[in-house]
């Protein structure tokens, strides 16, 4: 029999990554398309569906083309997702509206009305997981049926993104155990299935949720008409996946208690993994992609995404368009010392406000203690360092509710950066580790679509064979100190400018 392939496919917050992999754990071919970020009106985040399974259409056929005879060799595939990115669909699978994720704040309305009506209290001891707009979908769903109710009552099923495009492969309607914990519609803690108690209390109808799925379960076989829109043979497995931060966790071998993981892309998420479903209230908490685990999970929205927008915007990176920009912004922001000469970034940039630790939808960016004499170096550094004081802060609140946090293995985008890797040792006091992949979210989806076909079987054992450790940057002690007084007035800056966050921003302009 010759060498399986599995093929791992992430959607992001701005780009579709697709990626295939061989059984030994080698990426054998790697595709990344970039899409847009939607606010077509006040207050919204959104993507195109339709777009996305355009991509994923064209990148799956890109993958398998790069391979030549060995496509034959696709034995199962698999789809993670940010999270939320809710998508209400037809009965044909067919997309309503865009997709509405979690930097959006148009539900803030409907997440008080179920803190008044429903509680926090219960909804935290069913789902697990506090009260929040758009960091769950029950407040989003409600949104739709509050504003827009005829697509809320041509709504088949709400899915995530990873179930939209695995019900195009294979017409079932699904949803993973991960991505449901992000529902506040799902028993996180015990039974693993949707709680008729908060769809009641709720007012949100139990059949208009789609069937529930262990990340490793087969869905479903890719069908005739998907395999020939993407190449993919005609009857390959399609594994459940999960959310991108567990699959991330898994791509880096956080799967033990205590051992954490930061994925950092558009946003940052830092996820220690446990063994018992013992949440803090001020962390996002989430089944893991493997057995009888769980995550809890703090999460910064826009940690590179403001990079991107301070890149955009000063726009002289790019005018060298054959040299990676973001390693020309690293090298600019190693000629700015330690604490960028005095200035301070509060990296909260998404119209949604931000979300761990401080729980705020009016939250917004800050520059702080600019003057004429600071350069673009120093911004540039600013903005590195504000993505680890966030990292930094999240690591504070966890390991303030009694959760040990042990060397943090990284992730995505933020992880190629060598000086990104040191200043997040430095500021947070922790070893940061690199690990095979640095598409990790990718590489776990994979590793899934293995464990799920029935090509590995154990799950413990396959990670402890395939991922590796090969860098580590330990903290400066003398760095480290340096940036202890820059983390206490980061933390002070944003305490003294809640209240007029929340004076400023708090009247919600109406939704079009």
């Amino acid at each position: 029999m010759s060498p399986p392939l599995f093929l791992g496919v992430d959607i992001g917050s701005t780009q579709m990554k697709g990626a295939l992999f061989d059984a030994e754990g080698h990426q054998v071919a790697l595709r990344t398309s970039e899409y847009p970020i939607l606010h077509e009106e006040p207050l919204a985040g959104e993507h195109s569906a339709e777009n996305w399974l355009l991509t994923f259409k064209t990148m799956t056929r890109s993958l398998v083309r790069s391979v030549g005879k060995r496509a034959d060799n696709i034995a199962a595939v698999s789809v993670d997702c940010l999270c939320p990115s809710l998508i209400p669909v037809s009965r044909t699978g067919k997309p309503l509206m865009n997709s509405i994720f979690f930097m959006d704040r148009r539900s803030v309305n409907e997440a008080k009305w179920m803190e008044d009506q429903v509680g926090s209290q219960e909804v935290f001891s069913i789902a697990g997981n506090r009260i929040a707009h758009s960091a769950f979908s029950a407040a989003i769903m409600l949104w739709i049926k509050n504003t827009r109710p005829r697509i809320f009552k041509q709504t088949y099923k709400f899915l995530h993104g990873n179930g939209f495009i695995e019900q195009y492969l294979t017409k079932e309607f699904t949803m993973d155990w991960t991505n449901a914990s992000f529902t506040l519609l799902f028993e996180t803690k015990t039974n693993r299935q949707w709680s008729t108690q908060l769809c009641e209390k709720t007012g949100l109808p139990f059949d208009k949720l789609p069937d529930l799925k262990a990340p490793w379960d087969v869905v479903g076989e890719v069908t005739a008409e998907a395999s020939k829109e993407t190449g993919l043979a005609k009857g390959t497995p399609v594994v459940a996946g999960g959310a991108d931060t567990a699959t991330a966790a898994l791509g880096v071998g956080a799967i033990n208690d205590g051992d954490a993981m930061e994925d950092g892309g558009t946003a940052t998420k830092l996820a220690v993994s446990i063994g018992k479903p013992n949440f803090p209230a001020g962390t996002l908490n989430r089944c893991h992609v493997v057995p009888n685990r769980w995550l809890l999970v703090a999460a910064s929205s826009t940690t590179g995404a403001a990079l991107r927008w301070l890149k955009n915007t000063l726009g002289v990176y790019e005018k060298n368009k054959d040299a990676d920009v973001y390693r020309l912004m690293d090298k600019d922001a190693e000629k700015s010392p330690p604490g960028a000469n005095g200035l301070i970034v509060l990296p909260y940039f998404a119209p949604g406000g931000e979300r761990s630790p401080i729980w705020d939808p009016y939250a917004h960016g800050v520059i702080f203690g600019l003057n004429l004499s600071h350069e673009r170096r120093d911004l540039v550094r600013a903005f590195l360092e504000a993505s680890a004081y966030a990292l930094a802060h999240n690591i504070e609140m966890i390991e303030s509710e009694g959760v040990s946090v042990g060397d943090i293995r990284v992730s995505g985008g933020q992880a190629k950066s060598r000086l990104w890797r040191e200043m997040k040792a430095d500021i947070t006091r922790k070893n940061v580790k690199l690990t095979s992949h640095v598409e990790a979210t990718v590489f776990g989806t994979a590793i899934l679509a293995g464990y799920g076909s029935g090509h590995y079987t154990d799950l413990a054992k396959t990670v402890r064979e395939l991922v590796h450790i090969r860098e580590i940057s330990q903290p400066n002690p003398t760095l480290t100190q340096a940036y202890e007084k820059n983390f206490t007035a980061y933390k002070t800056i944003y305490e003294n400018l809640r209240q007029e966050f929340q004076d400023l921003y708090s009247q919600q302009p109406k939704s079009l």
